[in-house]
């Protein structure tokens, strides 16, 4: 998994949920889009892309 996150960064993404490391390098990358798109200057360091299941929450976790 590391090879997926070298930095560590979406550490909290559980793979367990995943079937295979192609699955999980996807759930990683949804997360580095969606922190690119909606704060791609760190804005909001408290606001955890791997904490939510959809970009739709966490697009709207950003909003409060």
């Amino acid at each position: 998994m590391k090879q997926c996150d070298a930095e560590g960064k979406y550490s909290k993404l559980d793979p367990s949920y995943c079937d295979n490391l192609i699955q999980y390098k996807h759930q990683v990358n949804l997360r580095k889009a969606w922190k690119n798109k909606y704060d791609p200057n760190n804005e909001f360091p408290s606001v955890d892309p791997c904490d939510y299941k959809s970009v739709e929450d966490y697009h709207e976790a950003l909003k409060r």
